[in-house]
């Protein structure tokens, strides 16, 4: 999982969507699909680095 660079809660994220929401592996390779299942991850990680007044 160089992808989310061993990143253990984005692997266990991919691993769920694959077992769970019947996303094939190789749809989670696609940037579009990635961007679908990591984009919460992403916008909680953004409002933490992002300066707050």
């Amino acid at each position: 999982m160089m992808l989310v660079d061993g990143h253990p809660f984005l692997v266990r994220l991919a691993i769920y969507n694959v077992a769970n929401i019947n996303i094939i592996l190789t749809q989670i390779l696609q940037n579009t699909t990635i961007l679908n299942i990591y984009a919460d991850n992403l916008r909680r990680q953004s409002l933490i680095l992002t300066p707050q007044p």
